[in-house]
């Protein structure tokens, strides 16, 4: 609808919107933890997302970038841009980030092609459906390898439906958790772009196919101890000083992953 009436819809406001409603539809199992003060542009993230197993010490962190798809439905136009003035590129740092805090990084690509016989439905190993394509994922180390080239066309070959990181890798059924869900499909996303840009491993980035770590770093810890708590406006000075700590972050999407959550 934006795209029709020419007005412009960023990734931030796709971004929120996405968030909004995953709050509102799962409120039980997703919680939105928004940082006041965003600076991105000293880490190159969006947000960092964590499905967490409490009871059973699991905890799979991933940082995200999105990027949206220009009205030509060809080039993700800004994955190279500078930080301000500066001659850092956005993707760099987000990748320097990735290697600093041992968390892999990928690209959350927004998608609105008028031609769906663009769509590679072989990447998809559960549903093969189109509108899954309206929200894909990369790695960033693949990203990085095929710059200068941006396009959806080379891109779409190292990314896969958001939808189907969280699903079966086989397609024969659902995953046994969703912690194991996701890392089978990290792993693929990971295989998919090795295979693609075999090269891109010289950036020596974490791997998206590495095992849940058994404790979350304190920040994490304490955002998690606050909305267990379920009172958001008793910790919101809490929540400042995680922000201050942790700059460049727009916030934290905690999902549980937690067996009582899905019987």
């Amino acid at each position: 609808m934006a795209k029709a009436t020419g007005f412009p819809f960023s990734e931030e406001t796709v971004t929120e919107t996405v968030l909004l409603d995953l709050a509102s539809a799962l409120s039980h199992v997703v919680h939105i933890v928004p940082f006041t003060k965003p600076q991105e542009g000293q880490t190159g993230a969006d947000w960092e997302w964590c499905l967490y197993d409490q009871p059973n010490k699991r905890y799979l962190r991933f940082l995200v970038q999105a990027k949206v798809l220009d009205d030509e439905d060809l080039n993700y136009a800004h994955i190279d841009r500078y930080i301000g003035n500066t001659s850092v590129r956005q993707i760099d740092r987000l990748a320097d980030t990735s290697m600093a805090r041992g968390v892999p990084a990928i690209y959350a690509f927004y998608n609105h092609l008028a031609d769906p016989t663009r769509v590679p439905l072989d990447l998809c190993a559960c549903w093969k459906c189109l509108n899954c394509w309206g929200a894909s994922v990369a790695p960033v180390d693949a990203v990085m390898a095929a710059l200068p080239d941006k396009s959806f066309d080379t891109l779409r070959y190292v990314s896969m439906p958001w939808l189907c990181m969280f699903c079966s890798a086989t397609g024969g059924g659902p995953p046994a958790d969703p912690i194991s869900g996701a890392l089978a499909g990290l792993a693929r996303l990971d295989t998919i772009a090795a295979d693609r840009f075999p090269d891109s491993t010289r950036y020596d980035l974490p791997r998206l196919d590495r095992e849940p770590e058994r404790e979350p770093p304190s920040y994490l810890r304490e955002i998690l101890g606050i909305v267990e708590t379920r009172s958001p406006q008793a910790g919101a000075q809490r929540i400042a000083q995680v922000a201050r700590d942790n700059p460049g972050v727009d916030g934290v999407v905690l999902v549980d992953a937690t067996r009582r959550q899905r019987d």
